[in-house]
């Protein structure tokens, strides 16, 4: 007669102290992706927000990818990339008049943000000097209470953060760059919440 195995050990394991703070952030983050809406205006972002964790999401035929976890598990391979390009540093402030500044390890950027006629698209018009226009760039946003989720075009971001020559000579962001280029029509950012 076999003896009785018992699963004590592995119940206690599940709920040391490491694997249950991983636990609770998962099952907040499934609930708030679940939960996550396009139905927000920009005066809902204003305030600060800081950076959580990696964010990524499918536009067009890949919509699909994000529910089957291909999402996650990229994001889950950037994390360290983020930490060591200093990205984790990030914050976005957004003020009444739809001004925003995104701070970064590597220099704040400024403009003015608007949402378009496509619900889950907010667009970052950048400047200098207060005025002058140096381009646009599309993000895909959800927002579930104080979590936000935005992403950019990752091709088109990669093209413009090429042009920095802080950023295009970073070994880690050629990394990133190159982990992006297996995937069609993927988004890039950041998971938010509110300070």
């Amino acid at each position: 007669m076999a003896a009785p195995t018992s699963h004590a050990t592995d119940f206690k394991d599940i709920f040391n102290k490491g694997n249950l703070g991983q636990i609770i952030s998962n099952i907040g983050q499934t609930v708030a992706t679940a939960t996550a809406t396009t139905n927000f205006t920009v005066d809902d972002l204003v305030g600060t927000w800081k950076y959580k964790s990696p964010g990524i999401s499918f536009r067009g035929e890949s919509t699909l990818a994000n529910i089957g976890g291909a999402a996650a598990a990229i994001e889950e391979k950037l994390a360290p990339y983020y930490k060591r390009s200093r990205m984790t540093n990030i914050t976005l402030t957004v003020d009444k008049s739809h001004n925003f500044a995104i701070k970064t390890a590597y220099g704040t950027f400024k403009g003015t943000v608007e949402k378009s006629s496509q619900d889950d698209i907010l667009v970052f018009k950048f400047n200098i000097l207060g005025t002058v226009s140096i381009g646009h760039i599309n993000a895909m946003a959800t927002k579930s209470g104080n979590q936000l989720n935005i992403t950019f075009d990752a091709s088109r971001l990669i093209k413009i953060l090429k042009k920095l020559p802080k950023v295009a000579s970073n070994t880690t962001f050629s990394t990133v760059a190159s982990i992006l280029d297996n995937y069609d029509n993927i988004y890039i950012g950041f998971r938010m919440t509110r300070k």
